[in-house]
């Protein structure tokens, strides 16, 4: 498999490769699962690899909670490793 990134971040392209990976940034990642019923954004994630990171503006290195993302599906959620906080021990699995 090889991912390739897309910058369009919705279910607008029915005809989108499933080799494509489709990143949102946190702001995004959180409107998205907003803006559609989870087991449609689950359904989407069953069929296409989803990424979503930090927003730039965490200055501090803090993370976002990657908890509701994984919840919904999304494969991977990128984190500041500068920063041991909660949202790296949960992904640490501690």
């Amino acid at each position: 498999l090889i991912a390739m990134p897309t910058k369009k971040g919705d279910f607008s392209d029915v005809n989108r490769s499933q080799r494509q990976c489709l990143s949102f940034s946190e702001k995004k990642a959180i409107a998205f699962l907003a803006a559609f019923p989870r087991q449609q954004v689950q359904q989407f994630t069953s069929q296409f690899l989803t990424r979503s990171y930090p927003a730039g503006l965490r200055v501090t290195s803090s993370n976002p909670n990657p908890v509701p993302h994984w919840a919904a599906g999304v494969h991977m959620v990128a984190l500041n490793y500068q920063t041991l906080d909660e949202a790296i021990m949960i992904n640490a699995g501690l």
